[in-house]
């Protein structure tokens, strides 16, 4: 498997400031360089417009724009960001299959898992 490169930009959109920075000291600890943060939507769509990141990490409850409407605007926008939906909730209904996202996980989950997922999903999408 090929390394994944930790330089490229990774956005976390997550409105709960403990999770989105449990989520930065994840990616910190795997090696990662360029961490972007945002608590809402807003702030990740003006976020991933202005730096084209390789990933963005989207909870799907966020105040302002919630992570669906994200990853559609990302789809049209930024068709080389991998997008991960990130949530607490184990509800299925809460897992909107009509929006082409790359890949789903569940609070909590394990760093290693994460970079496993993410290095699958890079070697799998254009860039």
């Amino acid at each position: 498997m090929t390394q994944l490169d930790k330089t490229l930009a990774v956005l976390i959109a997550e409105d709960e400031d403990i999770s989105r920075h449990v989520l930065r000291a994840f990616l910190v600890s795997l090696g990662f360089e360029n961490i972007l943060e945002a608590a809402n939507g807003a702030q990740a769509l003006a976020l991933g417009r202005e730096h084209a990141p390789r990933f963005a990490l989207l909870d799907i409850y966020m105040p302002e724009v919630d992570g669906w409407e994200v990853a559609n605007t990302f789809k049209r926008e930024l068709p080389g960001t991998i997008l991960i939906m990130i949530t607490g909730s184990r509800d299925m209904a809460d897992l909107d299959e009509s929006v082409a996202v790359d890949g789903y996980f569940f609070k909590p989950f394990q760093k290693d898992i994460l970079l496993e997922k993410m290095t699958q999903l890079d070697q799998s999408h254009p860039a």
